[in-house]
């Protein structure tokens, strides 16, 4: 999260960025104070089932990147995702 943190800033005016917890009993005031904690100025969440099963999500630490159409433009799993990679998806969103 930290480099996305990184380059967010440069896309800022193109993209908007999504935290969203896929533990469904966490309340959202927690992930804004994690956010905040953390200095991200990212948006938060809270997933529900529909969420989950349509995204397909099945681990912690999913990142997925959607386009303007509602299109899936990157899917990650768990661990760091360097920062070649997110300027790519960041770039690839924007094109």
């Amino acid at each position: 999260m930290r480099t996305l943190n990184e380059l967010a800033p440069d896309y800022d005016d193109q993209v908007e960025i999504v935290i969203i917890s896929i533990d469904l009993t966490e309340p959202k005031e927690r992930i804004t104070s994690f956010l905040e904690e953390n200095n991200y100025a990212w948006e938060p969440a809270v997933a529900n089932r529909d969420i989950l099963v349509d995204y397909r999500v099945i681990s912690r630490s999913t990142k997925i990147a959607v386009d303007r159409d509602g299109v899936i433009a990157y899917r990650g799993g768990y661990g760091r995702i360097n920062r070649e990679v997110w300027q790519r998806v960041l770039s690839d969103l924007t094109e």
